[in-house]
């Protein structure tokens, strides 16, 4: 079983949006057979209205973590087969640079799911931390991925990716499964997820599989 290991932001309400995409996302992969860990970053005390919030959407399954130390957090990364960071990425950018140099054949994959918002403060020093570090990562990353190449565009992943042959449409990754390999997805047509859902599970599963050498 190929053990996925997610860094999902958590800072505040800015990434709401990107956490229920994540979730929803370990969640159906949880249904096909991949064993996740989310790791959530923190920047305070997670609220209990954002507890139940997420506890709702992946009924029951995922749950904010303690912050780990980091013996405990290079343990966690030498578990997974694969390392996926859901981005806009926030917190521990060097250490996991560090960690992908010193291990190269641990596989990382990125998404980015849009820019970061510009509201106050908090946010222009997230944009200039994200901006140097996500650059970074990118640069060691296997696979960098977004739903489709106009987000990717519009949220500055090209300005940030020096190799576009890591750049990965989960969109056309779906609808080449679709029309290439409809068998794949019929498969596992009677689980409880809903389409899309299954679709972005099945493509992302599949880009685990190729990174993992089956």
């Amino acid at each position: 079983m190929i053990k996925i290991l997610h860094f999902i932001p958590s800072a505040f309400e800015y990434f709401e949006d990107i956490r229920k995409e994540a979730f929803a996302l370990i969640d159906a992969l949880n249904e096909l057979g991949f064993e996740n860990f989310a790791f959530t970053l923190q920047y305070e005390a997670v609220n209990k209205r954002v507890k139940k919030e997420v506890s709702g959407k992946t009924r029951g399954r995922m749950n904010f973590e303690k912050i780990y130390n980091e013996k405990e957090l290079e343990a966690k990364l030498d578990e997974a087969d694969i390392i996926h960071l859901h981005a806009p990425f926030l917190g521990m950018g060097k250490k996991l640079v560090l960690y992908k140099q010193k291990y190269p054949r641990k596989k990382f994959v990125i998404t980015l799911y849009r820019d970061l918002p510009y509201v106050d403060l908090f946010t222009i020093i997230i944009w200039l931390y994200n901006g140097w570090y996500l650059r970074k990562l990118m640069g060691v990353a296997d696979f960098v991925c977004a739903k489709d190449e106009s987000i990717f565009k519009k949220a500055g992943g090209f300005s940030m990716l020096k190799d576009d042959k890591k750049f990965m449409s989960i969109t056309d990754l779906v609808n080449f499964i679709n029309n290439n390999n409809p068998a794949l997805a019929e498969e596992y047509s009677g689980l409880d997820i809903n389409g899309p859902q299954l679709h972005n599970a099945l493509a992302y599963g599949e880009l685990y599989r190729i990174l993992h050498g089956e």
